[in-house]
Formats: C-alpha cells, sequence, structure tokens
C-alpha cells in the first residue's frame, strides 16, 4: 500500500506537466502563425533596450521605477 501511495505521489505532477502542456499547445499555435510579428516586435524591444543602455537613458529609467517596487535594488 506504501509503495502504491508513492508511486501515485509521484506521478501526479507529471500529469499536472502533461495537462498543463497541452493547454499551452493553443498558445503555442497562435504564436507560430504570427512568428514574423512576435519576430519583429522581440527584435524592435532588444534594439530599444540597447540603445536606451549606450545612451546611458536606461539606468535613468531604472531609477524611476525603483520607487514602485518596494524594496528593489540594483545588483550591482
Amino acid at each position: 500500500m506504501l509503495a502504491f501511495a508513492y508511486a501515485v505521489g509521484l506521478g501526479v505532477p507529471f500529469l499536472g506537466v502533461v495537462v498543463a502542456l497541452r493547454g499551452g499547445l493553443g498558445a503555442l499555435r497562435l504564436l507560430r502563425g504570427r512568428s514574423i510579428l512576435v519576430e519583429r516586435v522581440g527584435g524592435a524591444m532588444l534594439l530599444a533596450v540597447g540603445v536606451l543602455l549606450v545612451t546611458g537613458l536606461w539606468d535613468r529609467f531604472i531609477l524611476q521605477l525603483q520607487p514602485l517596487v518596494g524594496g528593489f535594488r540594483t545588483p550591482l
């Protein structure tokens, strides 16, 4: 009986992952159909952050966000 309970306890999380992945497949199909848009938006965001980092505006942006998040400190 103990082995059965152990096996069930071990298997339930894996079943939960399977159910979650099946639900996520619809979202993946949606993104796959719009992959060019996703790539372009991601590239534009990467470019924008790069420009902000080079110009030093990223630090100012982060400093303005700090009061909104209590106790936030930059790692360096």
